[in-house]
């Protein structure tokens, strides 16, 4: 409540209240939270306003971590088949830094996820203007294209982006911060996006507010 009314937001790395406080990348953190909590966090996420303990998947991550993931998205394998999937993990995890659930599920299959990349975009807005977008993106090395209006230039943009990948993607959180002062400031944009009942999340930064919004609604 006070970073929202301020407008300052405390550092991810801040001990107790930044965002990555409760978030763990080490395989052997996450083993030690998923055994018990209390053996790396002296207080519940709850107990600060933080909905829960996040476990990220990188190439630091164990196969318990992996498996407590799939599990949380309805998947049960094998030893050998976590042990596989968790090798497959960390290769990507060494192109993309972060594996999302929706990666996790493709490589599951054995298949790599989609490499999506935005190539440019137009917005169009104003007081007695129709807010239309123009998105091109590059999906696994094959551009397309597509325009589309909406609510604001932001909206149009990312159903634009929704058109281009042939998707129809359900926005369900977004929020903005400003990373840096002045006018020119650099925004960054977090986003929870569901398909198909798995959610993924992203971000972006760029210092034009719809140019991040995109980006980290198509990391």
């Amino acid at each position: 409540m006070l970073a929202g009314t301020t407008g300052i937001w405390p550092q991810p790395n801040k001990a107790v209240v930044g965002r990555n406080a409760f978030a763990h990348e080490a395989g052997i953190h996450q083993h030690g939270i998923l055994a018990n909590p209390l053996t790396y966090e002296i207080m519940t996420p709850a107990s600060v306003g933080v909905k829960e303990t996040l476990l990220v998947l990188g190439k630091h991550s164990g196969k318990h971590a992996v498996e407590s993931r799939l599990r949380a998205l309805g998947v049960r394998l094998g030893a050998e088949e976590v042990e596989a999937v968790t090798a497959r993990v960390k290769k990507l995890a060494d192109a993309q830094k972060f594996v999302y659930d929706d990666d996790l599920l493709a490589l599951v299959g054995g298949a790599q996820a989609r490499s999506v990349r935005l190539v440019r975009f137009q917005a169009f807005s104003g007081s007695q203007v129709l807010p239309t977008a123009t998105v091109e993106v590059e999906v696994d090395g094959q551009r397309r294209s597509a325009s589309a209006v909406g609510n604001g230039p932001l909206d149009a943009a990312l159903k634009a982006a929704d058109a281009a990948l042939g998707l129809d993607l359900e926005l369900v959180e977004l929020t903005t911060r400003a990373v840096t002062g002045g006018k020119d400031a650099m925004a960054e944009v977090l986003v929870r996006v569901r398909h198909d009942g798995v959610e993924t999340t992203g971000q972006g930064a760029s210092t034009d507010t719809i140019e991040a919004g995109l980006k980290a609604y198509l990391s």
